[in-house]
């Protein structure tokens, strides 16, 4: 009986282990028989190999998924099959002695079945009703069995074969805007990343039922948007980047997968400015505000606020809002807040009586 190879056995992990346990046990495993620090160890150079070709099936989730459930089931059928057999043997009478002494033995006994090795029986002769790129096909894995060469100009959809270099993925960069407020207290932001992957409609083999795949049209890749929540730590800077590991391209023959940057852009109000901990800006009140008093929406990091101008405000009067700063070396600053005011362009004549009405009385203050 043919069992699958245990790719778990080969990176050194339990059965059914997580991708975060597949990864590293990966990456311990790779650099310690890696060729380059294994000059002329075929050994080594062996086990890199079968390192690399079991990662390339667990860390594929849609690949993981189907050699999982093989593995139920082959276990599945062995315990069935041992079951069968013991109720057999117990069922079955022992001869009587004087026929089992006139009992022959055949001239050429069946030799005993042992079980193949788990390590000497292709994936592929096995998975074939599941996958067929990655795989073999039928014809090589006859080919194997009978010992002969496949002709060289006969194409296969491939044997799994040890790949020549293993390639990292590529660094993903993704501009991400965030306002003061989250950038002083951090904050959670989803982004969409665009995410390469193998078909799950084809299970990578571009082809179903002998068909272009009508999902990645043959090219056994699909681009997927993949929903990230990223934490933005608390104080960070205008031109950060915030790192997430292994969320980026994926990586090739093995390789580790890229890492995703968020570069942080912070919204500021182009009203205001930042020097150190403290926030500046100017706002512009009317005349009659200026003296009767008003209420302002003053704009600041953390958005709008009302601010309260008292009667008889003159003009390059300076406010202050506490705590409305930004946090700059343990230190939390202020807001100031500059008041001008500002003349009307135009007066109705009305408003010149009234002006020149306030005037006169202005003028009789003074004389007394």
């Amino acid at each position: 009986m043919a069992t699958l190879k245990n790719y778990y056995k080969v990176l050194e992990l339990e059965t059914f282990a997580d991708a975060d346990t597949i990864k590293a046990a990966y990456r311990r495993l790779a650099r310690k028989y890696h060729p380059d620090l294994n000059k002329d160890n075929v050994a080594a150079e062996e086990k890199f190999k079968r390192i690399n070709e079991a990662y390339d099936y667990l860390s594929d989730s849609s690949r993981k998924a189907i050699y999982d459930q093989s593995l139920k089931q082959m276990s599945q059928k062995k315990v069935k099959k041992e079951k069968a057999t013991s109720q057999k043997s117990q069922s079955q009478k022992s001869p009587p002695p004087q026929k089992k002494a006139q009992t022959k033995s055949p001239e050429h006994p069946p030799k005993p079945q042992a079980e193949e090795p788990a390590s000497s029986t292709p994936i592929h002769e096995l998975f074939e009703s599941f996958l067929k790129k990655g795989f073999g096909t039928e014809e090589s894995a006859q080919h194997k069995r009978q010992g002969t060469k496949k002709p060289k100009d006969t194409k296969s959809s491939g044997v799994f074969k040890p790949k020549s270099a293993v390639k990292r993925g590529e660094d993903i960069s993704v501009e991400t805007n965030i306002t003061p407020l989250e950038a002083e207290q951090g904050v959670i932001k989803t982004v969409n990343v665009q995410h390469n992957e193998f078909c799950r409609h084809c299970s990578g083999t571009g082809k179903v039922s002998g068909s272009s795949c009508s999902t990645c049209h043959g090219e056994k890749i699909v681009t997927r948007l993949k929903k990230i929540d990223v934490r933005i730590p608390v104080g960070v800077k205008q031109g950060s980047k915030v790192r997430v590991s292994g969320e980026g391209g994926r990586g090739k023959n093995g390789g580790e997968d890229g890492d995703l940057f968020l570069n942080i852009s912070i919204a500021v109000d182009p009203s205001l400015r930042i020097d150190g901990a403290n926030v500046y800006c100017e706002v512009t009140i009317s005349i009659t505000e200026a003296v009767l008093g008003a209420e302002l929406d003053v704009p600041t990091l953390n958005g709008p606020v009302k601010m309260t101008v008292p009667p008889n405000t003159s003009s390059g009067k300076v406010f202050r809002l506490k705590g409305m700063g930004v946090q700059h070396g343990g230190v939390k600053g202020d807001e100031f807040v500059t008041v001008n005011i500002t003349s009307p362009d135009s007066l109705s004549d009305r408003e010149k009586e009234l002006f020149e009405e306030l005037a006169k009385i202005q003028e009789e203050k003074k004389r007394k």
